[in-house]
C-alpha cells in the first residue's frame, strides 16, 4: 500500500456518494468497506447495484463480516460488484458466475473480467538491494550473475552479481558466479515484485539461464507468496 495524503483521506469521508462501513472488534478497526449504490443499466430508480470500491481486512473474521454485511442487503439490491485483485476471490462464493451468462469453449462459466494497469520498474539496482538487505530471499545460498537489458535507463543496463548467503543477497561484482540469467527490466521487474515468477518467465522465453540445473534455487530466490496489490487510484 502506498501511504495517502490526508487530502484523500479527508475526500473519501467528504464524498456524499461514497459509503464507509467499518469492522471493529476489541475497539480496533479490522476492516471497511468503501462502496456506493449504481443504478442498473437500462432499470428503473428500484433497481441499484452496489459497488465496491475498496475492501481491506485483516483478517478473516473481518472478511467474513464485512461479506456479511453486503449479503444482508440482497433485499435491497440487485447484484454486488466487487473490485478487487485477490484472484481467488471466486472460491468464497457458492456460485462464482457473474450473471453475464457467458460461455467460454468448452463450458466454462464467465466469472469475472480482468484488467491489466499499474507498471512497476526498477530504476536503481543497487539502491534496490540495500534497501531489501533484511529481507529473505528464499533462504537461498548461491552466487547469480543478473544480466539486465534496459534499453530506455542505460543506468539498470548492465551486470550485476548478486552474493546470496542463506537468503541475504550483497552485490560483489567480483563474486564468481554460480548461474547467470538474463532477462529485460521489465520482466525483472515483475519478477522482484512478485508479479511474476522465474520459472514462468523462463517457460515463456522472457528470460534465460546459463545452467537450468540452478533454475529451481534461482526460481526459490525471487519467489513470493503474495502478489504486489495497489489500491491507489492514478
Amino acid at each position: 500500500l502506498m501511504t495517502q495524503p490526508e487530502m484523500t483521506i479527508d475526500a473519501l469521508f467528504e464524498s456524499v456518494t461514497m459509503q464507509k462501513l467499518g469492522y471493529w472488534a476489541d475497539g480496533q478497526l479490522q476492516g471497511y468497506l468503501l462502496f456506493s449504490f449504481e443504478p442498473v443499466p437500462n432499470g428503473n430508480f428500484l433497481r441499484n447495484n452496489i459497488v465496491v470500491r475498496t475492501l481491506l481486512y485483516e483478517n478473516s473474521a473481518a472478511l467474513r463480516g464485512l461479506l456479511a454485511f453486503l449479503r444482508a442487503q440482497a433485499d435491497q439490491i440487485e447484484a454486488v460488484v466487487l473490485n478487487t485483485q485477490d484472484e481467488d476471490f471466486h472460491l468464497l462464493l457458492h456460485d462464482p458466475r457473474n450473471g453475464s451468462h457467458n460461455l467460454m469453449p468448452s463450458v466454462y462459466h464467465e466469472s469475472n473480467t480482468q484488467g491489466v494497469g499499474i507498471m512497476y520498474r526498477v530504476i536503481d539496482v543497487p539502491r534496490l538491494f540495500e534497501l531489501l538487505a533484511g529481507h529473505n530471499f528464499g533462504g537461498q545460498t548461491l552466487t547469480v550473475q543478473l544480466n539486465l537489458r534496459d534499453s530506455f535507463w542505460p543506468v539498470c543496463d548492465g551486470k550485476w552479481v548478486l552474493e546470496v548467503e542463506d537468503g541475504r543477497i550483497t552485490l560483489n561484482q567480483s563474486a564468481i558466479p554460480d548461474v547467470e540469467i538474463g532477462l529485460d527490466v521489465a520482466e525483472f521487474s515483475s519478477l522482484i515484485m512478485g508479479a511474476a515468477t522465474f520459472r514462468h518467465l523462463l517457460t515463456y522465453g522472457l528470460a534465460d539461464i546459463s545452467d537450468p540445473a540452478y533454475a529451481d534455487a534461482v526460481h526459490a530466490l525471487f519467489y513470493t507468496p503474495n502478489k504486489p496489490i495497489c489500491h491507489t487510484a492514478f
